[in-house]
């Protein structure tokens, strides 16, 4: 997120817009290439992965957010509908799973505090292998019907929420429940 003149975002008066404006493979090739071009100390090519990669040098970060103790604070004190939203996901996650929702944490426009709660998603994620395994296994438990798996980096929620969405307007499904992780 980038301040900006108008935005949809907004925090303290000062508007935001995203950097990268849609989880989709152009725009995070269009985003490597205005950085390669106009930032490359903000490219990172992976020697082991053999990717290349957007960052941000440690020397240049101003504030780290921890989504944990983010996820605390609003899970005390949710401050509008989609932080009211987010405390009761997480409720009915830590339930059905039997995790401490210690185990979870927020990040996105939420994490940072830039959130509009009439459109912005909702970002959880698991802390540890065997959590994120036992939170599969409870949904798993909770979801009947058709289940496909998606894989496609970071925009692997964003394309099955498109898919679903197809579904639905085909009259495939009456609902879907969309997730990723990375």
């Amino acid at each position: 997120y980038l301040p900006a003149e108008a935005g949809k975002w907004q925090r303290g008066g000062t508007f935001y817009h995203r950097s990268l404006p849609y989880y989709h493979v152009r725009s995070v090739q269009e985003t490597l290439s205005f950085l390669e071009a106009h930032y490359p100390h903000y490219i990172f090519a992976d020697p082991v992965q053999g990717l290349t990669f957007s960052f941000v040098p440690t020397h240049r970060v101003r504030q780290y957010f921890v989504p944990a103790e983010r996820l605390a604070e609003l899970l005390t004190d949710p401050r509008d509908p989609l932080e009211k939203d987010v405390s009761e996901l997480v409720e009915i996650l830590t339930q059905a799973s039997g995790l401490s929702p210690q185990a979870l944490g927020i990040t996105g426009s939420i994490l940072i505090g830039l959130h509009n709660p009439t459109f912005s998603d909702v970002d959880l994620t698991v802390y540890g292998r065997a959590q994120a395994l036992a939170l599969r296994s409870a949904l798993d438990r909770q979801f009947t019907g058709v289940k496909t798996c998606v894989v496609s980096a970071c925009s692997s929620s964003a394309i099955a929420i498109g898919y679903a969405g197809d579904a639905i307007r085909d009259g495939q499904l009456d609902a879907a429940v969309c997730g990723g992780s990375d």
